[in-house]
This record gives C-alpha cells, structure tokens and sequence, in this order.
C-alpha cells in the first residue's frame, strides 16, 4: 500500500470533481515516473514551507494555507476555511481554492497535466497544491497535498500531507493518485511573478481572473510581467490598459490601449477602451473617431456599448462646439 493511502483521507469521498478522469483496470498499476528523466537537480527540498496539521476533512484549507504562507500572505486556518470549506460535503472544492487564492491577494494559476510542470516549479523554490486520489477510480478517495521537494536518485516526491511534516512517496504511487485525481495542480504567484514554463492560455486566463479580484496596483503588476515575458502579447496590453484606467490614470491607460491597437487594430474592446480613455479626459472628437474605425457586426455582443458610446461622444462633440 502507498504511504499515501496509509493516512486518513480528509473528505469529498464520494463527490465526483468535474477534474477527475477514470481509467479501466488495464491502468491499475499506474503510469511510470522517472523523476531523474524531468527534475533539473538531483534532489530538492523545500524546507521552509510551512506545514498545517489536517483535522478530519480539512486538508483543503490546510494544504491552501501551506501555500499561501509560502507565498507571503498572512492568514491563518479560521479565515481560509471559511472561504473553502464546504460543510455539507465536508471538504473543499478546487474552484474555492483558486477563488480563495486571487481573494488573498495571489495569482493562481492552474498547471497543465504534466508532472514535468510540478517538478519545475519545485526547481523554482514554489510549492506545488495538488488533487489526489487515495482510492481506486471507481471508488474516488479525494485528499490535497502539498508538494515540497523530491529526491531523483531515490525516484521520490516529497509532501506536506495530513498529519504528515515530510511524506516520502515513491514517484510512481504519486503520479497514479495524482493522474487518478485528474492531474488536477495549482501555484500561487505573487503579482509580478511567472510560472516556470508559462503556457500562454493558461496564464492569460489566470490574470484576467485575478484582475477581477485585485486591486488595480497588483492588476498592473502581474500584467507587466506578462508583457515582460511576451511584449506583443495584446490581451496583456488589454490588462495592463485596464488596470490605469481603474487607477483614473487616463494618460498611461490610453498608451496601452493604443500600442494594444497597434498590435490588433480589429481588437474591439480596445478599442472602446481606448475611446472611453479620450473621452474621459475631455477629448470626445478623437473618441469618437478611434471608434468609428471599427464597427462591429450588428450580432457582436460589443454592438449595444459600441452604439452607446458612439451616441454619448456624437452629443459630448455637438456639445462641444456649441460653447
């Protein structure tokens, strides 16, 4: 048996996870790990990460709180399980860990399914949050871990797991609970960090989430590092233009907005933006013509606030020229 499964698995039993991913009994054994063949040291370790005993059921909030330690934020157990932990099902779910993250002030970004992509974040000095099943695919057993180190001679990973400060779990054991759990792994990156190997869907899509919870300062910052990492990357300009403009900072917002349309000149949002940037800093003539530049099909969902806009600078512009 595992050493994994000899602890008590901390709740969500019988609740199937929209991450999780069935196998036949031909996959029972589990898909083979060489950590040597993707781990960039022979061994790393994570010390400093903080480990939170897990009562009955709250591995969620305890692994989470692990991270979040990590990562600077200053919480405790009280306050993360009130933002993840379900009661009636006695555990938490992954989209409350990642909804908790952006609340305390970190950018969670979601790994693709590739143990490669963990253990390069191990290399990084970042723990790893990770879904695992303790059981059998059609018997799930669900439980979170933390993933704080591994060891390639001895083909091992290492974890913050239960009641457990180190768990020493043989790669192959781990990459079967953890393939059975929907490969399902998550980081929490302070705003102005990157992934180790970003992929261009996945992080886009975890700033635009975490842009809607930030505030604009911390927005602005994780864009920007994005941009640092890809330059003509036009939804990055898009955040990056937005975050000055909940600033009320009209100048640097209409630059980005417009090296953004420089990239895209069919980027409708941008250009609204843009827009609505001039107009607001009481220049509703130009408003008005980056926005006629563009007209969106009459089916775009952008058509109604395109016409809206359009009507508001025609009447600030005849306005205008009546002083």
């Amino acid at each position: 048996m595992p050493a994994g499964q000899s602890q008590r698995p901390c709740g969500l039993s019988s609740l199937v996870l929209a991450a999780a991913v069935f196998f036949g009994p031909g996959c029972a054994i589990g898909p083979q790990l060489k950590v040597a063949n993707l781990a960039e040291s022979p061994s790393v370790e994570l010390r400093a990460v903080p480990h939170h005993p897990q009562g009955d059921f709250y591995c969620g909030p305890a692994s989470l709180l692990s991270v979040l330690d990590h990562a600077g934020v200053e919480t405790g157990l009280d306050e993360v399980m009130a933002r993840v932990y379900l009661p009636d099902r006695e555990g938490s779910l992954q989209i409350e860990l990642l909804a908790a993250t952006r609340h305390f002030g970190r950018i969670a970004y979601l790994l693709p399914p590739d143990p490669g992509a963990v253990l390069a974040e191990i290399d990084r000095g970042r723990p790893v949050l990770v879904l695992l099943n303790l059981a059998i695919p059609d018997r799930p057993h669900w439980h979170y871990a933390v993933v704080v180190g591994y060891d390639a001679t001895r083909n091992t990973l290492i974890l913050r797991s239960g009641d457990h400060v180190r768990l020493v779990e043989p790669a192959r054991s781990w990459n079967r609970q953890w393939t059975w759990a929907g490969s399902w792994a998550m980081v929490a990156l302070r705003p102005g960090e990157l992934p180790a190997a970003p992929d261009r869907t996945r992080l886009l899509r975890a700033l635009a989430d975490f842009e809607r919870q930030a505030d604009p300062e911390a927005a602005g910052t994780a864009w920007e590092a994005a941009l640092e990492w890809q330059p003509e990357e036009p939804l990055a300009w898009l955040g990056l233009g937005n975050s000055h403009y909940r600033r009320q900072d009209w100048a640097r917002a209409a630059s980005a907005y417009t090296h953004l349309l420089e990239l895209d000149p069919d980027h409708l949002p941008g250009r609204l933006n843009l827009a609505s940037t001039l107009a607001r800093q009481d220049r509703p003539s130009e408003a008005l013509q980056v926005l006629e530049r563009h007209r969106p099909d009459p089916s775009s969902p952008l058509a109604a606030p395109w016409q809206t806009l359009h009507d508001e600078l025609t009447a600030a512009g005849e306005a205008t020229a009546g002083r």
